[in-house]
């Protein structure tokens, strides 16, 4: 189970770890050019755009803005930045705006957490916290 050792990681190594398998798992398992990144402006999806951007290479990243109703005006000003500092092309597309059956779905039921379980189920996410 998780501790507070849990934290106790080389950044470098990590980070290095995670851009393998994603290149791995994008371009070699999955078989797919590049990668869309849902951009919020957070700290979670600003990372992962990074990683994929370094691991993929900027050009096959793309970046995608999904405001929704409870959304912050800053988070779409905060993903900007993070696109343009990294290098990334974006999207934005208002669902709400061109269909107002979307204003009533809740974001919970798109989740899919098969890829994390697969991945959890490889050992990959073990791995990552493996020192060398």
């Amino acid at each position: 189970m998780f501790s507070k050792n849990v934290l106790l990681i080389d950044p470098a190594a990590v980070a290095k770890k995670v851009e393998e398998t994603l290149r791995e798992q994008v371009l070699g398992n999955l078989r797919r050019r590049g990668i869309v990144v849902g951009l919020s402006g957070g700290i979670d999806s600003s990372v992962v755009a990074a990683l994929a951007a370094q691991s993929l290479a900027k050009e096959k990243v793309l970046g995608l803005f999904m405001p929704e109703r409870d959304s912050s005006g800053d988070s779409l000003v905060l993903g900007r930045m993070v696109a343009e500092s990294i290098g990334i092309k974006t999207v934005l597309e208002e669902i709400a705006k061109s269909d107002p059956t979307a204003k009533a779905v809740q974001p919970e039921h798109f989740v899919d957490a098969s890829f994390i379980q697969k991945l959890d189920q490889s050992g990959v996410i073990d791995r990552l916290y493996q020192k060398n």
